[in-house]
């Protein structure tokens, strides 16, 4: 009896010992499984919660000093391209005070005179200097003195922004660049290079050749040079190469070569034929 329970106790100590030792290996698992809930640090006090370090400080306000150059050098930048934008922006500007103005001239007079008087009146100042003289009270001479000086300024200006424009236009029609060539039947070459004079040479014979014939639709043949060298360069390059051709007719014209629109001005269309004079770096494929 006594050897039974000790058996008995045994395999119930080597089976209590086994189940200790599974629950051992599989508490690892377990405890890795619960700290990854999203709320383990809550009751796991060894997996602390770690501070994220987001950056919620307000952003700086923009530097107003630099907003204001960018306009203005946005405005510069058009001015530069556009001439005639200049104009616009006077002829705003002054509208603009003359405006201002009248409406100062009806508020110090107290309404007793109509805006519409008020405003031709501002005007009469501002295209008048003396005319700010006639005024009755001290506000209304100081205004008048002010529309009076600014007409100054807005009239010399306004010469000069016409006068840089006229001059922009003349300096495209000297260069050729804006002119439409109204020819037929004429060769155009493209480009400068050194084989242009013995083309030129060659162009002359066979004119003067078919003109012997009698095939020749002209006296003279008819060649226009375009490149993008200056107009003054290219016309005393045309006048050394032609002193001693005497069947054609070279015209210069300076314009980008890359730009369809020159072609189309030089009524290539037109042309009886065209030439392409490569540059020393470039190929014709």
């Amino acid at each position: 009896m006594v050897n039974i329970v000790s058996i008995t106790f045994c395999l119930l100590h080597r089976v209590v010992i086994g189940q200790m030792q599974l629950m051992m290996k599989s508490f690892p698992r377990i405890s890795q499984n619960i700290t990854s809930l999203p709320f383990a640090c809550i009751s796991d006090p060894i997996r602390t919660p770690v501070p994220l370090k987001l950056d919620v400080t307000l952003p700086p306000p923009p530097d107003v000093r630099w907003s204001i150059s960018r306009l203005y050098y946005l405005f510069n930048t058009q001015l530069d391209r556009n001439i005639a934008l200049s104009i616009i922006t006077l002829l705003v500007t002054c509208f603009s005070i003359v405006f201002v103005g009248g409406l100062l001239f009806h508020k110090f007079r107290k309404k007793e005179q109509p805006l519409e008087d008020c405003l031709w009146e501002a005007w009469a100042c501002l295209c008048s200097s003396s005319t700010h003289l006639k005024q009755r009270t001290r506000i209304e001479r100081l205004i008048g003195f002010f529309l009076a000086i600014w007409g100054i300024l807005f009239y010399s200006r306004l010469l000069s922004a016409m006068t840089e424009q006229f001059r922009t236009q003349m300096h495209k029609v000297r260069e050729g660049a804006q002119l439409q060539v109204l020819e037929e039947d004429h060769i155009v070459i493209c480009g400068v290079n050194s084989h242009l004079t013995s083309i030129l040479n060659q162009l002359n014979k066979f004119q003067e050749s078919a003109i012997r014939l009698g095939t020749a639709t002209a006296r003279k043949q008819r060649i226009l040079l375009l490149s993008e060298l200056p107009r003054k360069h290219i016309e005393k390059l045309g006048d050394t190469i032609c002193k001693d051709l005497n069947h054609v007719d070279v015209f210069t014209k300076s314009c980008s070569l890359s730009l369809t629109k020159s072609f189309e001005r030089a009524a290539a269309n037109k042309a009886k034929s065209i030439i392409i004079l490569p540059s020393k770096n470039e190929r014709v494929g």
